[in-house]
């Protein structure tokens, strides 16, 4: 029960992201409500989620674009955790980032991603 209160604050969050100031529909409710039974139903469907995610943060050449993608990032970080293999990989590449990328806002993404990352995979072992 404790989870619903973040799960639903990440989910409006999610929606600012994605439309018109937070304009919430039907159509939203059964987009969450999809890919929440999508993302739990198969953790290969989740890391190649993550695989997207970065391939576009990587080749997008429009900065405020890639701070959202970032940012969704992060948020999915919180909500969907990867698979073992997909994990190590993850956190070496945010490593990558946050030593290398001249963005301080991309870091503080990366570095918060990476945070809850090692928070997920120190609970499963």
């Amino acid at each position: 029960m404790k989870y619903t209160a973040i799960v639903n604050k990440i989910y409006k969050s999610l929606i600012k992201l994605v439309t018109k100031n937070g304009e919430k529909n039907r159509r939203n409710d059964k987009i969450k409500n999809i890919s929440l039974k999508l993302f739990e139903s198969d953790k290969s469907i989740t890391d190649e989620f993550y695989l997207t995610l970065i391939k576009l943060s990587r080749n997008n050449p429009k900065d405020e674009s890639k701070i959202k993608i970032w940012d969704f990032i992060n948020l999915f970080s919180a909500i969907h955790h990867p698979s073992e293999d997909m994990t190590y990989l993850l956190m070496n590449y945010l490593t990558i980032v946050i030593d290398h990328l001249p963005s301080t806002q991309i870091k503080t993404f990366a570095q918060r991603t990476l945070k809850q990352l090692f928070k997920q995979f120190l609970l499963i072992h």
